[in-house]
């Protein structure tokens, strides 16, 4: 019985067989002359890569030493470029063309390749885009969150950047120097900070941000040009300074008046290792003993006479790192119309402007504590200094002391 089926399933195979072979052969007589079908070897690796209104298109002919010409079709065959080439003259199977005057959109190309006997290859399609002016439209620059000055005496300045921005390449700047040259400046996306050498600052700054919409895109886009008018922030006249005495601020220590009058008399311990009384005279700014069992923080309030958006303080110590020295402190702003309230109550117009951890510093020591201040906040006419811990033993609040108190900010416009 098996061997009967096997016959069987024998003769349906031939059957089958020659069935075919004589459609191949109607197929080969009607449509190809009786001739065999030949295709040339098509293109391979198709990229496109994206421009200002225009793209690059690259393709490998691959090992078909015969092919000698490639058509390109585009927008539904409409549009078509012709490339001939002699394999012999190329230097490497890989075909770059540009396709110029492509209005921003997106394109599919259709790639056949022909070789020299007329036969062509099998279709191979790739997409792309090109950008323009809507593109461009988009694009904004990287913000330069501030300024500082490093140098005051040659005007040299340090801009601090904002985080760098997608698909950007970097940032062009142009600055004028002193001298009147101007110096071009290539910012990386990793650089934070730019250094200007001799910068003149009655020039602003120019710059532009580079894009690239994709990685490997052939144009390098743009945004507009954008100009940043440098200000240098200025130490304030004390002169204008008083103290404001609001309810709740430490208690006073003998002659307020004078005691203030110490906190900005330019004097200040410059040698820790020195003594201090005989630079200064015992002539600190200090605060009043809180009572027994008070653990602060204590603070003092102070009009600086008209509001400025502040830039830094700095405070020059009295007690290098003991005794009411102090040691964590912050410098406050208040934002709300008018004067803070007599209560002195810590309400949410007042905004913390900066802090610092006064840490054991001998070389820093004579130049005094910096703090950077919020410059992002608004223009502010009085300040708080909170004191949070001393270099008592205790480390409670019970007073505290400093030598001078000198503000910078920026002039107002």
């Amino acid at each position: 019985m098996k061997s009967i089926n096997k016959i069987l399933c024998f003769l349906i195979s031939l059957v089958f067989f020659f069935s075919c072979s004589d459609d191949m052969n109607e197929f080969k007589e009607k449509f190809t002359d009786g001739k065999e079908i030949k295709y040339a070897g098509k293109a391979n690796d198709l990229s496109i890569f994206s421009g200002n209104n225009r793209l690059q298109l690259q393709f490998v002919l691959g090992p078909d030493p015969n092919v000698n010409k490639t058509i390109v079709f585009w927008n539904n065959k409409k549009d078509s470029v012709i490339l001939t080439y002699d394999r012999a003259d190329l230097l490497s199977d890989t075909i770059n063309h540009i396709f110029e005057n492509m209005p921003e959109n997106s394109y599919s190309f259709d790639v056949i390749n022909y070789d020299k006997f007329g036969n062509k290859s099998v279709l191979s399609t790739v997409t792309g885009k090109s950008y323009g002016k809507n593109y461009i439209s988009t694009l904004y620059n990287r913000y330069i969150d501030k300024t500082e000055v490093v140098n005051e005496v040659n005007k040299d300045i340090n801009i601090i950047w904002r985080d760098s921005l997608l698909n950007t390449v970097g940032v062009e700047l142009q600055y004028v120097t002193n001298d009147d040259e101007e110096v071009d400046i290539f910012v990386a996306n990793t650089d934070t900070e730019t250094f200007l050498e001799n910068c003149n600052t009655d020039h602003p700054v120019t710059y532009t941000t580079l894009y690239k919409p994709e990685p490997t895109s052939i144009d390098t886009f743009r945004a507009d040009i954008s100009s940043y008018q440098i200000l240098l922030a200025y130490q304030l006249s004390s002169a204008a300074f008083s103290p404001l005495v609001l309810d709740n601020d430490a208690p006073k220590h003998g002659d307020w008046n004078i005691a203030w009058a110490y906190l900005w008399d330019g004097r200040w311990s410059k040698n820790p290792d020195g003594a201090w009384y005989e630079e200064v005279d015992y002539l600190n700014f200090t605060t009043e003993l809180k009572k027994e069992g008070y653990e602060g923080p204590a603070w003092v309030t102070i009009d600086i006479g008209e509001s400025f958006v502040l830039y830094k303080a700095v405070v020059n110590l009295y007690w290098p790192w003991q005794g009411s020295c102090p040691k964590v402190y912050e410098i406050w702003g208040y934002k709300g119309e008018g004067a803070p309230p007599q209560n002195g109550e810590w309400t949410e117009d007042w905004i913390k402007l900066g802090d610092k951890n006064n840490e054991v510093n001998r070389e820093s020591y004579a130049g005094g504590d910096t703090l950077i201040l919020d410059d992002s906040a608004p223009a502010i006419r009085y300040i708080r200094m909170k004191c949070i811990e001393t270099y008592n033993n205790d480390n409670k609040i019970k007073n505290f002391s400093i030598g001078e108190l000198r503000i910078w900010a920026y002039p107002n416009l």
